[in-house]
């Protein structure tokens, strides 16, 4: 039993390698620089940035850069391709908080640009509160493409609607998907012209004395 067993999960396992290295096989090696922002700038209400963020005497490593989205929107946020790539993954409950069965408060989109850089989409519609947690149903609606579907810059992957102060966007960019206190900024992985202006959105609305980075201005 324990052999059928560990033979399961190492099939599982070598599957899901295969899986992506045959849907990602026509993927560059190295990524193309981003053309598009993840989101529109007008519909977001502040920003928290990359790299070391204090918090009253304790500090921690954010690894992406998050969006809130502005309440009282016609539509919920949308949110968009940076580059080409393949979609990888969709998660429809990432298991923080809400039990599937009853719905599901936050998901996620991965999709690759290069053999091995993923763009990590984490939808955080609630945190604490059961009451704003969404539905497996509202969640389906809200997701715009399908698992290895090819993707062109600027396409609308999913939306994200405002639920309380909470809600954000968790948007990284990590080698095999791996988010660490190693990875680099997600600005470095823009061209010269869309990582500018992604710098002066953030300025826009933050009174944060570091640049989007977390680096001195």
């Amino acid at each position: 039993m324990k052999r059928l067993l560990l033979f399961i999960v190492v099939f599982m396992l070598i599957s899901t390698g295969c899986s992506l290295g045959w849907h990602t096989r026509t993927l560059p090696n190295t990524p193309p620089l981003a053309t598009e922002l993840p989101v529109v700038p007008d519909h977001v209400e502040r920003i928290q940035r990359f790299g070391v963020i204090q918090s009253g005497e304790t500090s921690f490593f954010h690894s992406g850069i998050d969006f809130t989205p502005k309440q009282n929107m016609s539509q919920p946020m949308g949110v968009y391709a940076i580059a080409p790539g393949i979609i990888t993954e969709i998660n429809k409950d990432t298991k923080q908080g809400f039990d599937a069965s009853n719905g599901a408060r936050n998901f996620s989109i991965t999709m690759y640009i290069s053999k091995d850089i993923a763009v990590i989409y984490h939808f955080e519609a609630a945190l604490d509160q059961d009451d704003h947690a969404l539905t497996l149903a509202e969640v389906e609606q809200l997701i715009l493409v399908d698992q290895w579907q090819y993707v062109e810059a600027g396409t609308l992957i999913g939306r994200l609607p405002w639920r309380d102060d909470g809600t954000h966007l968790h948007f990284s960019i990590a080698r095999d998907a791996s988010e660490s206190t190693t990875m680099p900024c997600p600005l470095g992985y823009f061209d010269s012209s869309r990582a500018e202006e992604f710098e002066l959105f953030y300025d826009q609305l933050s009174s944060d004395t570091l640049n989007l980075c977390g680096e001195p201005e």
